[in-house]
C-alpha cells in the first residue's frame, strides 16, 4: 500500500511539473506574440514615416532637364523593312536538297514566309507605337518652344523613354 501511494504521489508530482511547464510555455508564447506585434507596429510606423518623408521631399527633387529644341528637331524613328530572312534561308536549303526532299523544302519555305510576315507585323506594331510617341513628344516640344504654358500640363501624362533628350 505504501508503494502504491508513493507511485501515485510521483505521478501527481510529474503531472504538476508538466502543467507548470505547459503554463511556462504558454506564457513565453504570449510574450513572443506580443513582441512580434510590437515589431509589426514598429515596422508600420517606420514605413509611414518614410512615406511622409518622401512626400514632403518631392518638391526638393529636381527633374532631369529636357532639351526641347532637340526634341522639336528630332527625326522620326526609321521605318522597318521586311528582309525576308527566314524565307531566304529556306530557299538556300532548297538548293542543296535532293529532288525527293523538295516537297518538304517547299513546305518549309511557305512556313518561313508566314513566320517572316508575323515577325514583320509585330515590328510594325512596335514601330507604330514608337512613332506615335515621337509625334506626341515633337508636338509637345513645339508647343513648349512656342510659349504655350498649357503644354506643361500634358507633360505629366507623357512617359519619357531612353530616346528622349
Amino acid at each position: 500500500m505504501a508503494t502504491w501511494r508513493q507511485i501515485e504521489a510521483a505521478e501527481r508530482r510529474q503531472q504538476r511539473e508538466a502543467q507548470k511547464r505547459q503554463r511556462e510555455l504558454q506564457r513565453r508564447a504570449k510574450e513572443q506574440a506580443k513582441q512580434s506585434a510590437e515589431e509589426q507596429a514598429r515596422l508600420e510606423v517606420e514605413t509611414y514615416e518614410n512615406r511622409l518623408e518622401v512626400l514632403l521631399s518631392v518638391h526638393k527633387e529636381q527633374a532631369d532637364p529636357w532639351d526641347w529644341a532637340a526634341l522639336a528637331a528630332s527625326l522620326p524613328p526609321p521605318t522597318p523593312e521586311n528582309r525576308f530572312d527566314r524565307e531566304r534561308r529556306a530557299k538556300q536549303r532548297l538548293m542543296v536538297v535532293s529532288p525527293r526532299q523538295r516537297q518538304d523544302a517547299e513546305t518549309m519555305i511557305a512556313m518561313a514566309c508566314s513566320e517572316d510576315e508575323l515577325a514583320f507585323y509585330e515590328v510594325m506594331n512596335a514601330y507604330a507605337s514608337e512613332k506615335a510617341h515621337w509625334e506626341n513628344m515633337k508636338d509637345l516640344a513645339l508647343r513648349v518652344l512656342a510659349g504655350d504654358h498649357k503644354a506643361y500640363q500634358s507633360l505629366g501624362a507623357i512617359q519619357p523613354t531612353g530616346r528622349d533628350v
